[in-house]
């Protein structure tokens, strides 16, 4: 499965019934709608996926995941979204599903084109489970089989660039029917979820010029190790982990929309020196910034 530094690979998707295709490491569909599948999806080891959004449907039965420690089941015309930075582990279950993974700078990019970024956006460290009608489940499978024979073409030089338009539709209806759509809660309104909430929007502020624990305990008026308590009750890692992960996630942000050069981005987020950046960012990404962009920028997908 997804897993740091990753991408999903179709050796270890093991049940042979299994629709599997990935485009780049950047498009990736995975279902189980074959008819002659009998819809048992085995165990997945936890994953904890810093790269991708994920989104599941399930059209038929219920798949048990496990998501940032709360174990719960996806029914029939139901929706999970799951943002980067989050574990998740799918249990054993009886069900049809399809399902799509894509890198999260790219799903923010199609948000603020669709026009949703505003009112949505990508959160880290959150996920998502709604409600959805039978009619809403077969409108938005319709617009997933589009994207899966657009993936089954041989590959041609603006395929890319289909593959975020058809995602941009799909992403269109989804929002037009969850934005009203019930969505479960499943976690209680305690003091350590006010507080972990809290850290998440201070990372959010001063994530550029702050990479310490102790700076956001002393803000949330609790220690470091109380901190560290509490991000690893909601996602298993402790608060140095995910600073670094948000950061990470912020610039890689920046590096594809390739709006400001390496050294600007270097400064913007206060970091002693360019060369300083590019160890930190390879140590937690896994690559340079420079081959980052190489791979990933919004203008070498557009001119193809």
């Amino acid at each position: 499965m997804i897993t740091q530094g990753e991408v999903l690979k179709a050796e270890e998707v093991k049940d042979k019934e299994c629709f599997f295709s990935s485009y780049k490491g950047k498009y990736i569909l995975l279902d189980n709608l074959s008819k002659d599948f009998e819809g048992i999806v085995d165990p997945r080891p936890v994953v904890f996926n810093t790269q991708y959004v994920a989104v599941y449907v399930v059209t038929e039965g219920a798949m048990r995941v496990k998501v940032s420690g709360q174990e719960f089941d996806v029914k029939k015309n139901e929706y999970l979204a799951v943002m980067p930075c989050v574990h998740i582990e799918i249990m054993k279950s009886n069900c049809r599903f399809f399902s799509f993974f894509t890198l999260s700078h790219i799903v923010n990019d199609i948000y603020e084109r669709i026009g949703v970024s505003n009112s949505v956006g990508i959160r880290c460290f959150h996920f998502h489970h709604h409600i959805l009608r039978p009619e809403q489940t077969e409108l938005i499978y319709k617009e997933y089989c589009r994207m899966k024979r657009e993936h089954l073409r041989e590959d041609y030089k603006r395929k890319e660039v289909c593959l975020r338009a058809l995602l941009a539709v799909y992403e269109c209806h989804l929002f037009s029917y969850i934005h009203e759509a019930p969505e479960y809660d499943h976690y209680e309104s305690t003091r350590q979820r006010e507080f972990f909430l809290k850290f998440l929007d201070l990372l959010s502020l001063y994530c550029k010029r702050e990479r310490s624990v102790q700076f956001y305990a002393d803000k949330l008026k609790i220690t470091p190790k109380y901190l560290s308590n509490l991000t690893n009750m909601y996602t298993g890692f402790s608060a140095s982990v995910l600073i670094d992960q948000y950061v990470a996630y912020s610039i890689k942000r920046m590096l594809y929309s390739n709006e400001l050069n390496i050294k600007k981005v270097s400064d913007l987020y206060h970091f002693p020196s360019q060369s300083f950046f590019g160890r930190y960012f390879k140590r937690i990404v896994g690559m340079s910034p420079t081959a980052y962009i190489k791979e990933n920028n919004r203008k070498a997908i557009i001119e193809g």
